[in-house]
């Protein structure tokens, strides 16, 4: 029988097994630092720059841009292609972001390090994951304004919550 868990010695299968996850954890432990490389770090903070200005510029937008138009009051002509940015800008940091979960992640819990900050984060990527897509698929107009608060309000938190996971980490390594 095939276990999926891994003995750390060859032990009996009568004793307690260690999840792969746990093992390769310690063994990325062995690794003191956390820090992501320089390619990554850049792609990430530029990505999520990018998602930050461009859903911000849609917010300002989608509240303070409308224009007059023949019929009244319409949304900016800019709201559509700030959307799509913001768009493209997520499916890069989707991408990104998996690239994290194998290394930066599991080295920062092996190491014990800026976990506090680190799940917070992991925990605000989902809701804004799940959000967006909510936004992208849900109808109704009160619906949409529901998942839009609920989108943008933790989109801002993610800013501040970054600058205080960088700064811990930078801390934490220092020391």
């Amino acid at each position: 029988m095939t276990s999926k868990h891994r003995h750390p010695s060859g032990l009996p299968d009568s004793t307690p097994t260690v999840p792969a996850f746990l093992l390769r954890a310690r063994r990325l432990a062995s690794i003191a630092s956390a820090r992501m490389p320089d390619w990554q770090r850049r792609a990430v903070y530029g990505a999520t720059a990018l998602l930050l200005f461009s859903g911000g510029a849609w917010l300002l937008l989608h509240h303070y841009g409308a224009v007059a138009g023949e019929f009244g009051a319409s949304p900016s002509p800019w709201e559509h292609p700030t959307l799509a940015v913001h768009g493209a800008a997520a499916m890069a940091f989707l991408f990104l972001f998996g690239s994290l979960l194998p290394v930066h992640v599991m080295r920062g819990l092996a190491l014990h390090r800026n976990r506090l900050t680190g799940f917070a984060l992991v925990g605000l990527n989902g809701l804004l994951a799940l959000s967006g897509y909510g936004l992208y698929y849900a109808g109704g107009d009160q619906l949409r304004a529901a998942i839009s608060l609920l989108h943008w309000l933790p989109g801002l938190l993610l800013a501040a919550l970054l600058v205080v996971h960088i700064v811990i980490g930078r801390r934490q390594r220092s020391e």
